[in-house]
């Protein structure tokens, strides 16, 4: 089963097109919930979006040194979502290890994503998509933290309409709240409720500039580099 992973993930096709790929399965993940809950419960939706996306995202791990237990995970994640959007009375316990399996997973392929892109030498449409996918990636991660302070502090936000975790609308509420909270808009009609969740919204409201300011500064770095560097080479 992995080595037939590993294939996959090792054609031309799929490694080129890496950072669109796990781009897609992200904007799958918040488009596809509140468009397609007319005709399929938005949980499945959102499991079916995390399966994608785990999928998607093993191609950063696929040929890795610890490929097996990477991999391994990712398709833990994915029975386990498969299996908590399929039951209607999750166990509690199952909740609490796939958002945790999810943390440590997708911290993992963040990290490597972004190392990806900073030993490109070059400035191309991978480092401009691998950048984007990699904040979208720090969304995903910002929005796990915020549902395992649901989990733990039950009422950690008042979300107009939705009572609690279990409702349909929560996790698609929660996960455009996380974007929102990122980028520092901030609508104000989700808002967090007790201590840890504010906590982890201010680190959240943190990062986003500070990663949007970050890689900008890296791209153009980037960008002059190599365009002295071809200037040198004609002279």
């Amino acid at each position: 089963m992995l080595k037939r992973i590993q294939k996959i993930h090792a054609t031309p096709w799929f490694d080129r097109n890496k950072y669109s790929i796990i781009t897609a399965a992200v904007s799958f993940l918040l488009l596809a919930p509140p468009v397609l809950r007319v005709y399929i419960p938005a949980p499945l939706v959102s499991g079916i979006g995390f399966a994608l996306l785990t999928f998607s995202s093993q191609s950063l791990v696929a040929l890795s040194n610890k490929k097996i237990i990477w991999l391994s995970s990712g398709w833990l994640i994915i029975i386990l979502n498969t299996i908590a959007a399929i039951i209607d009375q999750e166990p509690e316990w199952l909740i609490y290890l796939i958002y945790f399996l999810m943390i440590v997973y997708f911290f993992n392929i963040t990290m490597r994503l972004l190392e990806k892109i900073w030993r490109i030498k070059d400035v191309n449409v991978d480092v401009i998509i691998g950048s984007f996918a990699g904040y979208l990636l720090i969304g995903v991660l910002g929005f796990l933290l915020l549902m395992l302070c649901e989990l733990f502090y039950p009422g950690s936000f008042n979300i107009p309409h939705v009572g609690n975790l279990r409702e349909d609308n929560y996790v698609s509420d929660l996960l455009y709240f996380t974007y929102v909270t990122l980028s520092t808009v901030g609508y104000g009609e989700i808002t967090p409720q007790l201590p840890l969740a504010k906590r982890v919204c201010v680190l959240l409201g943190m990062i986003g500039p500070f990663y949007l300011s970050s890689f900008a500064g890296f791209i153009i770095a980037k960008y002059l580099n190599s365009k002295n560097a071809k200037e040198h080479l004609r002279h």
